[in-house]
Formats: structure tokens, C-alpha cells, sequence
């Protein structure tokens, strides 16, 4: 019974993070993309993921688009 409180209560508190919920829900990639757009001054039709890492609350991209690859974490 111990166990489950224990479980249930990590699980709540994992996911009640913002972060987490927003890398594993991927929210997070298409406001990256359209910060990309604008900070690169490219289309957000011409950007494209072509790597990602994602940990627990952190996530790395590789965005190609307008002829130039960008890193953003």
C-alpha cells in the first residue's frame, strides 16, 4: 500500500512540471519552430526537425531550414 501512495504521488509531481509536460506532449517543438522563424528570419514551412534528444525537461533540436542548420536547447 506504501508502494502505491509512493508511486502515485511521484507520478503526480512528475508530471505536474511544466516542463516535463510540455517535452513529452511536444508542444514545445512547434513554438520552437516558429521562434526559430522569427529569430532566423526563415519561413516556419521551410524548417524542419532533423535531430532531437529529449530528457526529462530538457530537450535538444537540430533545425534545418533556409539553406543553414541551427542547435537549440
Amino acid at each position: 500500500m506504501k508502494k502505491i501512495i509512493f508511486i502515485s504521488l511521484l507520478s503526480v509531481t512528475l508530471f505536474s512540471c511544466g516542463s516535463v509536460t510540455r517535452t513529452v506532449s511536444g508542444s514545445t517543438e512547434s513554438k520552437l519552430l516558429k521562434t526559430v522563424s522569427i529569430e532566423q528570419n526563415c519561413p516556419v514551412g521551410e524548417l524542419k526537425v532533423v535531430e532531437r534528444v529529449k530528457g526529462v525537461g530538457q530537450a535538444t533540436y537540430a533545425i534545418e531550414g533556409c539553406g543553414k542548420r541551427f542547435v537549440y536547447k
